[in-house]
């Protein structure tokens, strides 16, 4: 797979009606997930531990995005291996 040069994109003039409401389209669709609980993924299988993490909305610290598991050291040698 070639890498594609980097360019920055456009910025997004905010001020245009469609393109806010494209924007508020697209976060009203992920909000739908906030709050829930993903696993870690290792070798293709749904891994759960005992100690979890919120990842918080930094424009508003009191909206859990999601919970997340806390990996362990061994949980990184068997993702790797």
């Amino acid at each position: 797979m070639k890498i594609p040069k980097f360019k920055n994109e456009a910025y997004t003039d905010w001020s245009k009606p469609a393109n806010r409401k494209k924007q508020e389209q697209a976060i009203a669709k992920v909000e739908k997930d906030f709050g829930k609980t993903f696993p870690n993924i290792i070798g293709g299988e749904r891994v759960t531990s005992e100690m979890q993490f919120n990842s918080l909305n930094p424009s508003n610290p009191s909206q859990v995005v999601g919970t997340f598991q806390r990996g362990t050291a061994s949980d990184a040698i068997r993702a790797l291996g």
